[in-house]
């Protein structure tokens, strides 16, 4: 028995293709493999059952067309989007890396979570692209191997070989090219790492000048060199350059109004989402209180207590 196709489901999966810029894209964001959709798109979906095929595209494009409906309803409420804010924090992070890279050894920022030491790294590489790197170091990435694959992958160079070759190689593209290495979340870091990455930062035998190494992340890291174990940081806390401690207590009111433009001259407001920001919750906790208030069609003060209620936010 032949099977049909839904030609509007059809239909929708070539404007996704068209958008995304090619089928590969298209097929990685429907969860289905290149050759799966491409059969799909000619009717010719033979192996398997095209009602299972478009149970999963139909729940993806219904997941697309609610999260539209949303935002079209929350336009008149500005949402605070997953976008760069050139807030303070964000701009003296911005500028700290830029320092870190023109004057190259080690750079520390860190503080608190949720006030944008993440976003202005993020920013920086938009804004550089071609001579800033940026990896993302989580607890299982954070050994000597792992790092340096991470490393490799962001400068397209094969990583698939010992820790040798990668190291090797990296010193080969990274000496005299100005270039600098951020490392978010760099408290994860295992100290072999942190003893095989600074050597990138140092000129070379030959003087090959080394690069500008920017690590970011929660304030663990510098604890770690300035308390009881500090001789393992020995070599790199005597090469740093800058250091920076970032709070929620930095958090300023023209940045809330940066933040919240839809509240303007709603003083209640502000100052309520001012008191998160500045608290343990950060500015991510700020932002989230309020777009679920967007969600709710309603972003007066009464509404915006009942949301950090609800996400169990209380003010320090």
């Amino acid at each position: 028995m032949a099977q049909t196709y839904d030609v509007k489901l059809q239909a929708r999966v070539e404007e996704l293709i068209k958008q995304c810029g090619s089928q590969a894209k298209a097929s990685r964001i429907l969860g289905w493999s290149d050759g799966v959709i491409s059969q799909y798109r000619r009717s010719d979906y033979e192996r398997g059952r095209v009602d299972e095929v478009e149970a999963s595209l139909r729940e993806y494009f219904r997941l697309q067309d609610e999260a539209a409906a949303q935002a079209q309803r929350a336009e008149p409420f500005q949402p605070v989007l997953d976008t760069y804010i050139p807030i303070s924090v964000s701009e003296d992070i911005r500028k700290a890396i830029r320092f870190g890279q023109l004057k190259k050894g080690i750079t520390i920022l860190h503080g608190d979570a949720g006030i944008g030491k993440t976003m202005a790294a993020e920013k920086y590489l938009r804004d550089n692209p071609n001579t800033a790197v940026l990896i993302t170091v989580t607890p299982l990435t954070g050994t000597v191997g792992n790092v340096m694959k991470l490393i490799c992958r962001a400068l397209h160079i094969p990583e698939g070989r010992s820790k040798l070759d990668m190291i090797i190689d990296l010193k080969e593209r990274l000496y005299n090219t100005d270039k600098v290495l951020i490392i978010d979340e760099a408290q994860h870091l295992q100290v072999r790492a942190l003893d095989e990455i600074r050597p990138l930062s140092e000129p070379h035998i030959d003087g090959k000048k080394g690069i500008g190494i920017v690590l970011i992340g929660n304030s663990e890291i510098y604890d770690r060199m300035e308390g009881r174990r500090q001789s393992c940081f020995a070599q790199l806390y005597s090469r740093k350059r800058l250091t920076r401690k970032y709070t929620t207590k930095q958090v300023t009111p023209e940045d809330i109004a940066l933040l919240f433009p839809a509240l303007e001259g709603k003083k209640r407001e502000l100052n309520f989402l001012r008191g998160i920001c500045q608290g343990r919750y950060g500015i991510r906790g700020g932002v989230n209180v309020y777009n679920n208030a967007v969600d709710a069609e309603n972003i007066g003060i009464d509404m915006l207590t009942l949301q950090a209620r609800e996400m169990g936010i209380g003010l320090n």
